[in-house]
């Protein structure tokens, strides 16, 4: 009987085929302590681990550990160098990306034309003025949308936008080739700093490493318009946020619309009290349907690699050597 650990509470309908195949299965009804999961943990193969740190005290916790999932594309939370050394594998999933571009877009528009600002202050201000010149946002159409990040979600993102009439352009690594660019509207590849000079909203769902780390920072905010906006899907130690803060504070930016944070799931209270910054709660994959299928997602990478030899969303390809994978 295998044995797949899930630490936090998930949408149970996704466990069904593991079930199926009569796995012993660990998931918690509501949120645990660490130290409580770890201890839980000894006892099991498998390891599926949304917003929880995989690092050396878990792997060295799990004897019998073959596999850690991540619970989405990125896999930050996870000692990457010591699972490899271990010959574990680790696995992340692509199921979340048409979900997280359409929050993505989601957040961009409300954001701008200034809905989610308006019903907060509809909620909790008595008396809010209406008429020609009050709770104004910013059009969609014709502004420059910068995409930091144009993987398969900053795409996603791109296409959707399209369709609000904005002009995209995208700082990535490489190119994502004419063919694409064309059918993404004419996007066009430029460097960070020309980026950010000028779009009028800043997209970033880029993954967290070394370059990525505090690229948005006090020096780089100052090279946006100052009726510019910023937007953060990726992770949340891209932005600054103190240095965020102080330039928002300032009076810098027509807003910020953030789903990520430096220290989830706490959020600076001088962050919270900007009017016209929108934050979520990291739920960009935030469906019932999708939180479903991030779980069977999981499990299928868990099945495939204990019934079948092969993990089709492998991570740490350096682990093949050490191992008898497909």
């Amino acid at each position: 009987m295998r044995r797949v650990l899930f630490t936090h509470p998930m949408v149970e309908s996704g466990l069904k085929e593991m079930q199926d195949l009569g796995y012993q299965i660990y998931c918690p009804k509501e949120k645990k302590p660490r130290q409580e999961i770890i201890e839980v943990a000894k006892d099991y193969e498998a390891i599926v681990c949304p917003v929880f740190k995989v690092d050396k005290e878990v792997i060295d916790a799990m004897p019998d550990l073959k596999i850690i999932c991540t619970f989405g594309k990125g896999y930050d939370n996870v000692d990457l160098a010591y699972a490899t050394e271990k010959g574990i594998v680790v696995a992340n999933m692509h199921a979340v990306d048409e979900v997280t571009a359409e929050f993505g877009a989601t957040l961009i528009a409300s954001t701008m034309r200034n809905l989610a600002q308006t019903n907060h202050n509809l909620h909790t201000i008595p008396g809010l003025p209406w008429g020609p010149v009050a709770n104004l946002g910013h059009s969609l159409r014709g502004k420059t949308l910068g995409i930091i990040g144009m993987g398969r979600i900053g795409r996603g993102v791109a296409k959707r936008m399209l369709a609000f009439g904005m002009k995209i352009i995208y700082y990535n690594r490489h190119s994502v080739g004419e063919e694409l660019e064309g059918f993404l509207g004419g996007a066009k590849r430029v460097e960070f700093e020309e980026l950010l000079r000028m779009s009028d909203a800043v997209f970033i769902n880029a993954p967290l490493n070394d370059e990525t780390y505090h690229m948005i920072n006090e020096d780089t905010l100052k090279l946006m318009k100052d009726d510019a906006y910023l937007f953060n899907q990726g992770r949340g130690q891209i932005v600054d946020e103190q240095a965020l803060i102080r330039h928002m504070q300032a009076g810098k930016l027509a807003g910020a619309g953030l789903d990520v944070f430096e220290h989830e799931p706490n959020i600076p209270q001088e962050l919270l009290d900007l009017r016209n910054v929108v934050v979520t709660a990291h739920m960009g994959t935030g469906t019932y349907e999708d939180k479903a299928g991030m779980v069977a997602a999981a499990g299928r990478n868990i099945i495939e690699y204990f019934e079948h030899g092969r993990v089709p969303n492998l991570v740490n390809k350096d682990v093949l050597p050490k191992l008898n994978l497909k």
